[in-house]
């Protein structure tokens, strides 16, 4: 890897984590309860989970440059990515033997974009419910 690409992908890095943080900060404010952020498997990695009402959510954050690149962004493939993670992370959560109130209501996908607006500045949209298993 060139010493630009590194540069590069600090950079989003860097982005992304501005981005999930960005997420969080929203998502507590309308009274989500974080239980993990960048939880990683080896299918990927589930950006946030969160529960409310008694509802697991388990949210993607994508950024990108403009509504529509980041709306495209959670396609068929991203989707099943992060439903096997999901696995996982419920699967984990029996090994465990955890009993998380949050479950009660089912697991939902959830997804948070971030682009750039007018004037440069950052607008966001939460999609409730963005894909079903």
């Amino acid at each position: 890897m060139t010493a630009k690409n590194r540069i590069r992908r600090q950079i989003a890095y860097k982005k992304g984590l501005y981005a999930e943080t960005l997420a969080i900060w929203y998502l507590r404010l309308r009274g989500y309860k974080i239980a993990n952020r960048r939880y990683k498997t080896p299918y990927g990695e589930i950006d946030i989970v969160a529960y409310k009402n008694h509802v697991l959510v388990m949210i993607e954050v994508k950024r990108r440059r403009h509504y529509h690149e980041a709306h495209v962004s959670i396609n068929p493939k991203a989707q099943k990515r992060i439903m096997k993670a999901s696995e996982m992370y419920l699967h984990s959560l029996d090994k465990q033997k955890v009993h998380y109130s949050g479950l009660q209501g089912g697991v939902r996908f959830d997804a948070i974009l971030i682009w750039q607006g007018k004037y440069r500045l950052l607008r966001l949209q939460h999609i409730k419910n963005a894909w079903h298993t």
